[in-house]
């Protein structure tokens, strides 16, 4: 039965490094959708700015015939109401941000009081985490893939956004035999992705 052990010694900066990757994989995706919605409505709101309407003339004559007030306040109206749709998505954005650091901020915290070590156990049944409060083990079953990326590998579940990792291995201070035979027991009982 192969069975991995791996414990990090200062886990208040192993969880922290996790954090700011996992971090990361999610600003990477949560960031283009504001953008795009400010993208389109600068486009739109300029595009009804120069219109040409002139509204302290209103005529339907010449060359505003087909421009119609109408017209010029949804395009405004649109377009504003992206860029602020825009903001919005961007101000929750950081929000969270700032709230997921206060969270984590605290964990790190309560980490360095009671026991600074995470010891990951890896074996034919599963993934156990234990620290100096809590134990989880998870059978390969709740994973649904692996990916290696430069000194980490990230495991994906089937249950969390399949898009964000949820256990994130560093290898810098593993042993290379360790590490191959790790990844050959994660290419056995999960799939990879490349």
């Amino acid at each position: 039965m192969k069975n991995f052990f791996l414990e990090y010694e200062n886990a208040s900066e192993y969880l922290l490094k996790s954090q700011n990757i996992i971090w990361n994989f999610y600003s990477k995706r949560a960031r283009i959708i504001p953008s795009f919605f400010g993208i389109i409505g600068i486009i739109i709101l300029y595009a009804g700015i120069k219109s040409g309407y002139d509204i302290a003339n209103i005529t339907s004559v010449g060359e505003y015939k087909d421009v119609t007030m109408y017209n010029y306040g949804i395009t405004i109206g649109i377009g504003a109401a992206l860029l602020f749709i825009s903001l919005f998505l961007f101000n929750t954005y950081y929000q969270q941000k700032r709230k997921t650091k206060e969270l984590f901020s605290f964990r790190i915290r309560s980490y360095q009081k009671q026991g600074d070590k995470l010891i990951y156990i890896i074996n034919e049944d599963g993934i156990s985490v234990e620290n100096h409060d809590t134990k989880r083990h998870h059978n390969w079953q709740y994973y649904s893939s692996f990916k290696s990326k430069g000194d980490y590998i990230f495991i994906f579940s089937k249950f969390q956004d399949y898009r964000l990792p949820y256990e994130v291995i560093h290898l810098n201070p593993l042993d290379e035999n360790l590490v191959l035979g790790l990844r050959a027991l994660l290419k056995e009982k999960i799939q990879e992705n490349v």
